[in-house]
């Protein structure tokens, strides 16, 4: 992969990670959530009690719910990300979880 453009790499790096997740139960995914969690919430930069970007996790990631509900229990901006016009992304402030919807590819946003 030395010789690789960095897309490239990028993409060889989501493959293996989608294929090690898809072999994993849910259960794993919900442990690494946690951990994600509490490994972030006790870095500085959390800390600093700034606003928060994060994704909304699917099933077959790392879930992010516990990162996305500690952020709005501490009264933090929360935003998630969105596909506006034309496939930009853009964050969007939320303030709770239940105003996620589906929207493309079955993603909530």
């Amino acid at each position: 992969m030395a010789n690789a453009s960095l897309t490239e790499q990028k993409a060889a790096l989501r493959a293996a990670a989608r294929r090690y997740l898809a072999q994993n139960a849910p259960a794993l995914s919900e442990a690494w959530g946690r951990a994600m969690a509490e490994t972030l919430t006790a870095h500085p930069l959390w800390q600093g009690g700034g606003p928060v970007f994060c994704f909304v996790s699917t099933k077959t990631e790392p879930d992010t719910r516990p990162l996305l509900c500690r952020a709005l229990a501490e009264g933090r901006v929360l935003c998630v990300p969105r596909t506006g016009p034309e496939g930009f992304m853009e964050a969007v402030p939320i303030p709770a979880l239940d105003v996620l919807r589906p929207a493309r590819f079955g993603l909530l946003e």
